[in-house]
């Protein structure tokens, strides 16, 4: 019975870590360490923070964000489209996958009203205030 028992609790304890590090994706550097590891935007698309706020509610754990053809597609982790500003997408296009927990830091530290969502080359960043969210997951 104990050996069950101990099985159990390390079983849980192993999901409940893998569920943390799977959804802890993502991370805060400075606009300008982003511009200096990215390059410059080649296109920039803004959001009020407020509107963000809203979108980052109907989500449990992550947000997948992509930029296509200058429109803004953001959807939860289970692929449910939450936000698109225009255009179409294939089911097999690849998104940046960001934690919800380092997303709300990012607006927290940021402290502005508007949110920049930034395609540099092939990474996508978003930005609000002087600091910018990127290694995100690609999938």
């Amino acid at each position: 019975m104990k050996t069950i028992k101990f099985f159990l609790t390390v079983l849980i304890f192993i999901i409940y870590f893998y569920d943390s590090f799977i959804w802890a994706q993502g991370k805060i550097i400075t606009s300008t360490e982003a511009n200096q590891l990215f390059g410059s935007v080649l296109v920039s698309i803004s959001m009020s923070t407020h509107e963000f706020e809203q979108i980052i509610n109907q989500s449990k754990n992550a947000l997948r964000v992509k930029i296509s053809s200058n429109n803004l597609f953001i959807t939860n982790s289970e692929k449910s489209i939450l936000y698109k500003s225009g255009g179409n997408l294939s089911p097999d296009e690849n998104f940046h996958t960001f934690s919800i927990l380092v997303i709300k830091e990012l607006i927290a530290k940021g402290q502005s009203n508007i949110v920049f969502f930034e395609q540099r080359n092939d990474v996508l960043t978003i930005t609000i205030g002087e600091f910018t969210l990127e290694f995100s997951t690609c999938c």
